[in-house]
């Protein structure tokens, strides 16, 4: 592979954190938390499995199934900002806003 892998890893671990500590269960149909606790645990075992030695079609194959993964986790992560920020604009006082730490 053509990247520094230590930095690609890194970037990704961070936004794995990040995406955990944002999907909270709360305000999410049980449908929803499963499959997204799944694509998130999913996400995890990639990061893992590309940062162990391994051929160069398996690195390609991994690196390609992450970053589709990764797409589809980012446009979730999305449309729930998307709507918990038109609550907060429709009911301002009743919509609490929470931000990982």
């Amino acid at each position: 592979m053509e990247i520094d892998l230590a930095k690609y890893l890194a970037h990704r671990q961070k936004r794995l954190q990040y995406w955990r500590a944002s999907f909270k269960p709360e305000g999410l149909p049980l449908e929803a938390r499963s499959d997204i606790s799944t694509k998130l645990s999913t996400y995890s075992l990639l990061l893992a499995k590309l940062s162990k030695p391994g051929t160069e079609a398996e690195l390609l194959d991994s690196k390609l199934k992450l970053e589709q993964l990764e797409q589809t986790l980012a446009s979730l992560f999305e449309l729930k900002r998307s709507f918990i920020g038109r609550l907060a604009v429709s009911n301002p006082a009743e919509t609490i806003l929470l931000k990982p730490k």
